[in-house]
This record gives structure tokens, sequence and C-alpha cells, in this order.
């Protein structure tokens, strides 16, 4: 014990930094696609527990519906963005003119590579299931953010009574727009064209 009381520790310093070691990097790599996913999945709970006061009880449920299905659109899309993006730059997805994503895999008129065809075969294994699964996210994300919107409009204004349908080929403007130059968009009398 009187050992202890005359001994001194000297601590090395200590740097704190947000820089991630190169230990670190190897790891867990350097992307950031675990904070994304901790985000998202937070951010799903927080807004599916929104609640909103007002006089009208149906009112409150309209509201989280519209909050909940906006978002949940939102997510879906900011999740399967990187391989929709892959998918289009390979030719195999097109922003068609209902304003929805295509499966240019199944239109007749549309030359694709044999090797990008043998890519994205079924029996080639995940790519395949990637463009499929892809495809049917990003337009369950669009109908979600169409259904959201016609929610908090009828909301405002309870006569509004739009086609679903309508307002998602009305997107069709938005979308193309954001393709780029390469990447197939199709024309309103149905022909596929490279964006310019």
């Amino acid at each position: 014990m009187l050992f202890l009381a005359q001994c001194t520790f000297l601590l090395p310093p200590i740097t704190v930094t947000g820089a991630k070691t190169a230990a670190e990097k190897q790891i867990i790599g350097d992307q950031t696609e675990l904070e994304r996913d901790v985000w998202m999945i937070s951010s799903a709970k927080t807004t599916s527990e929104v609640t909103i006061q007002t006089d009208s009880k149906d009112t409150t449920l309209k509201t989280v519906d519209e909050n909940s299905k906006t978002y949940k659109g939102f997510a879906i899309l900011d999740t399967f963005n990187p391989e929709m993006l892959e998918l289009k730059k390979d030719g195999v997805a097109g922003e068609n003119n209902n304003g929805l994503l295509s499966n240019l895999l199944l239109e007749k008129n549309i030359e694709i590579a044999p090797e990008t065809q043998q890519k994205y075969a079924p029996d080639n294994g995940n790519f395949s299931k990637i463009l499929l699964e892809t495809i049917k996210q990003i337009n369950l994300a669009r109908n979600y953010i169409v259904e959201g919107y016609i929610i908090n409009q009828k909301m405002i204004n309870p006569e509004f009574n739009p086609d679903k349908n309508e307002l998602l080929k009305s997107q069709k403007g938005r979308y193309q727009g954001s393709s780029l130059k390469g990447e197939y968009i199709q024309l309103d009398d149905g022909s596929w064209i490279k964006k310019k």
C-alpha cells in the first residue's frame, strides 16, 4: 500500500478527432452506410409517431397517414437511388411516360448489348433480382409520395378528387428531366429514346 502512494502515473497525451484511423477504415470502411441506415430507421420511427392535435380526430389520422406515406416514399427512394442510377446507366431501366421506372429488358424496340443482357439475365443471380426489386421499390415509393400528396390536399380541400395515375404521369417531366445524357426516356407516343 505504501508503494502505491508514492507512485505517479504518466498518461500519454490523447488527441480526440472526428477522423477515422486507418484501422477503423479497414474494419468499418470509409463510407457512412451504417450511419445512413441508422438515420433512416430513426427517421422512419419518428415520423410514424407524429400526431397533430386538432378538434377533428379524423384530420389527425389523415395527417399522420400522409406523413408516414410521404416519408416512407422518400426513405425508399433514398435507399434504392444508387441501384436505380446504376440500372439507368446500364440501359436496363428507363423513365417511362407514366412517371414510373420501366424494365427495358421487356421492351422489344430497345437494343441492349448482349453482355448487359447476360449480366441481368434471370439465371445470372443477383443482378436480375436487383433489377426487379429496384424497379418495384422505386415505383412503390413514387406511389406512396402521390398518395401522401392526395391525402394532404384532401385535408385542405375535401372536394379534391384527382386520378392518382394522372398525378403520377404529371411527374414524368421531373423524373425524365433528372435523367442523365444517354439514359432512356419514353416519349408520349410510347417510343424510347436516349436522352441528349
